[in-house]
């Protein structure tokens, strides 16, 4: 819920005329409403609050001291609050949490870090002791950077100009904070083995997903198994004849429930800045077109979002979609795509796939399926820890044959497959496995893409 800046706390604009005796009260009021406005306009979007970086010191965390290296952040009342090593170097004057001296229910389970200012009360200004501390080094850090105080070529004397910046308090808390405060959390911490350690499960609000972040990396996955769903289903309802389309219509249906939000899902994601709250609407919209895919096909109502703990609302949504999907993949095989780097391809071997059996679906460059059959015979094929010694023993690692087809897989048109024998000689459950280009092969034969296709039930 958002605390958006009570109009009872913005100053009435002043009556400015000719001839009045100003004041300083008369600029300190003026101030305090400018900044309350836009605060209060910031607070009225939805879910307007948010970090958008932070960084924990954790070599203080490991001595049992919650503190912040650097922090910019929006306060659910439009609050701008910013820190960073230049403006205090040694820390000193930074809030922090002594956790030694909590109480012991808090090493007993893990708890919120929040960040706190004090609500504005009305008849009290936007700077009063209570919101805002004073700044002596202020001007200092400004030279430093760049600018003048006063402007060059006046003769005067450089004298400081007093500053102010949000007073800010971190609290921990099992149960959420006092009304008092205007708060949002910043992290999860724990008690593991002794040591304090923040919870990196844990995602607090923010007002973008960042590409790189574990919810959008989340996202990202979820929508690849849905666009790799309606991929299957398209090819395999085109490989069919003339009649059995006739009677399989409803494999176009299922593929129109699943792209029909697809693009707007990837789009927003791509784009590196969108709000949380609107990445979760498209996937509500994502979860309501495919749920036409599941034997019960109207979705369940979802708990309103949370902004304080995105990550517990997306994963309510995530585990929908992959139900539903998982009922609508008929397919006996998993799909992943190989990575490509330095002439190297790549995937996670997860103990999950251990002895079940692997397909490598090849796509050749244009029309050189002489080429990709080269690569792949003479690839060096295990793990990244066994791939010095394959070499240096001149052997190609796990054992490979080539297949005309594989019942139960369609992999789509113009694919080389091939069988990878698993050999645990070669091949460690959790370990990456690399498929290395040979030194004799040519650029135009590495195959432009690889999947390995991990039979769903174990033979």
């Amino acid at each position: 819920m958002s605390q958006q800046t009570p109009l009872s706390t913005i100053p009435d604009a002043i009556l400015w005329h000719e001839g009045m005796l100003l004041r300083p009260e008369h600029f300190e009021q003026m101030t305090s409403r400018q900044e309350l406005l836009l605060q209060h306009h910031a607070s009225s979007a939805p879910f307007a609050w948010g970090i958008s970086r932070m960084l924990v010191d954790e070599a203080a965390l490991l001595h049992g001291r919650f503190s912040l290296l650097q922090l910019d952040a929006r306060m659910p009342d439009g609050l701008i609050i910013h820190l960073s090593r230049a403006d205090d170097p040694d820390q000193s004057s930074q809030p922090s949490i002594d956790l030694a001296a909590l109480n012991v229910s808090f090493q007993q389970q893990p708890f919120l870090v929040y960040l706190a200012v004090v609500a504005l009360q009305p008849g009290v200004l936007a700077a009063s002791d209570l919101r805002a501390v004073a700044v002596a080094s202020a001007d200092e850090v400004l030279r430093q950077g760049g600018a003048s105080l006063p402007e060059e070529g006046e003769e005067e004397e450089h004298l400081p100009i007093p500053r102010l910046r949000p007073r800010f308090h971190l609290i921990a808390s099992q149960q959420g904070i006092s009304s008092k405060y205007i708060s949002m959390p910043i992290a999860r911490l724990g008690l593991r083995n002794g040591v304090w350690v923040l919870d990196e499960q844990y995602i607090p609000p923010a007002d973008r997903v960042i590409s790189d972040s574990p919810l959008a990396r989340g996202c990202a996955e979820t929508i690849r198994r849905v666009r790799e769903l309606a991929i299957f289903t398209h090819d395999r309802f085109r490989a069919m004849s003339a009649k059995e389309r006739g009677e399989r219509q409803h494999e176009l249906t299922t593929v129109r429930s699943l792209v029909a939000s697809l693009p707007h899902c990837e789009a927003l994601l791509a784009a590196g800045c969108v709000h949380p709250f609107s990445l979760y609407l498209d996937f509500c919209s994502l979860a309501g077109h495919i749920s036409g895919l599941s034997a019960q096909p109207i979705p369940p109502t979802f708990r309103p979002y949370n902004h304080n703990d995105p990550a517990l609302s997306f994963a309510e949504l995530d585990l929908y979609i992959n139900q539903v999907l998982a009922e609508g993949d008929l397919r006996q095989y998993l799909g992943v795509p190989l990575t490509f780097s330095q002439n190297v391809f790549s995937v996670h071997f997860t103990p999950e796939w251990s002895g079940r059996r692997l397909i490598l679906a090849l796509r050749a460059s244009g029309n050189n399926d002489a080429g990709a059959v080269a690569w792949c015979d003479s690839a060096l094929i295990g793990s990244r820890k066994f791939q010095q010694g394959m070499r240096e023993r001149r052997v190609l690692g796990a054992e490979r044959t080539r297949l005309s087809s594989e019942p139960g897989l369609f992999a789509g048109s113009g694919v080389i497959l091939y069988h990878i024998h698993e050999n645990h000689d070669y091949l460690m459950p959790g370990e990456p496995l690399d498929l290395a280009t040979a030194t004799s092969i040519l650029p135009t034969d590495i195959p432009v893409e690889i999947t390995l296709y991990i039979r769903q039930i174990s033979n």
